[in-house]
């Protein structure tokens, strides 16, 4: 709130684009506790609601489940394969009704020293991390449960909460704002940091 009311929200150009095209390619990647069978059906849901909506956005826009399974004092748990089994059906249905669309990304749980659980690494920053390194050809924690793997010239990604509502035309929107040549990131080699235009974009919370 401070933050709202300090630094005023500024206009970012935009490219007036309905269909996403393949320079532009974008993953909408909703991070998720697995915490029981019944959650993927909810998850899957929402997707298919974000896809519906933004349909027009057309075949360059992707969807995923970031998934992590709940904290446990074991690196597996008892009911965890009724958890996966659960998610890994819902994803292929979805596949099957609208095309190979859908991912299911799943991380193994790791061990916190300081919390002494087994979970996911730095939870959904963590997720966000690995996310990234997979789309950059890097080693990461992440791999793929269900679905083919991820198309490989995925730009652009639009990170999702449970919580957070993809509304209708928002995709091709903010696709359209970092692919316009004024917001193109330019990246400093030396300091590898973005010294003009941006790498990542917060639309303002409504």
């Amino acid at each position: 709130l401070i933050a709202l009311k300090s630094v005023p929200p500024s206009h970012i150009p935009r490219m007036a684009i309905s269909e996403i095209p393949p320079e532009g390619r974008t993953l909408v990647a909703m991070s998720a506790l697995l915490t029981n069978p019944g959650k993927p059906k909810k998850l899957a849901s929402l997707l298919e609601e974000y896809l519906i909506v933004n349909r027009l956005a057309g075949e360059n826009l992707s969807f995923a489940i970031l998934a992590d399974l709940k904290d446990g004092k074991d690196e597996h748990a008892e009911g965890d394969e009724a958890i996966l089994s659960s998610a890994i059906e819902e994803v292929r249905g979805l596949n099957s009704k609208y095309g190979p669309r859908f991912f299911l990304l799943l991380r193994p749980r790791t061990f916190n020293k300081r919390d002494k659980l087994w979970m996911g690494r730095e939870r959904k920053r963590g997720a966000i991390v690995d996310l990234v390194k997979l789309l950059s050809g890097r080693q990461s924690g992440l791999y793929s449960a269900c679905g083919d793997n991820l198309p490989p010239d995925i730009r652009y990604v639009i990170a999702l909460d449970e919580d957070t509502r993809l509304s209708a035309g928002t995709a091709s929107a903010l696709a359209g704002a970092m692919l316009h040549p004024l917001n193109r990131a330019w990246v400093d080699p030396q300091k590898r940091v973005v010294t003009r235009g941006y790498g990542i974009l917060q639309p303002r919370i409504a």
